[in-house]
Formats: C-alpha cells, sequence, structure tokens
C-alpha cells in the first residue's frame, strides 16, 4: 500500500509506482493495498497497472527459480 510504498521510496503516487520495478538487489514491485474499501482499482487504468505489476513478480519468481 501506500504507506509501505513511501517508507522505502519516498512520497508519490500510486499510479507512478505501481506496474514498475525498483531497485536491483531487492527488487521492489509496488503494489496498492488489497483493501475492500479501497477504490482506487474501480479505475481500468489502474487495474491494468496491477496486472503488470503481478506479471512482473512472475517473472521474477520464474528467473529466481532457475
Amino acid at each position: 500500500g501506500q504507506m509501505a510504498i513511501a517508507r522505502f521510496l519516498g512520497p508519490g503516487t500510486l499510479e507512478s509506482r505501481v506496474g514498475l520495478t525498483f531497485g536491483e538487489r531487492p527488487v521492489m514491485v509496488p503494489l496498492p493495498h488489497p483493501s475492500g474499501q479501497s477504490r482506487w482499482l474501480n479505475d481500468h487504468a489502474n487495474r491494468a497497472r496491477l496486472e503488470k505489476a503481478l506479471a512482473l513478480l512472475a517473472k521474477l519468481r520464474a528467473e529466481a527459480l532457475v
């Protein structure tokens, strides 16, 4: 969520961070908070950002298992 992201990356918007990677070792892949009260995922563009972030995590996981 935003609080954890800000803790490690400093201030910024979820829109500018979710779907991207930061750092090399460790690699950080910001994700939105999964709260049902959050309206962030109601926006189609934000859902696309989340899908991209999850795909990045899957790729990183697969690379780590090789």
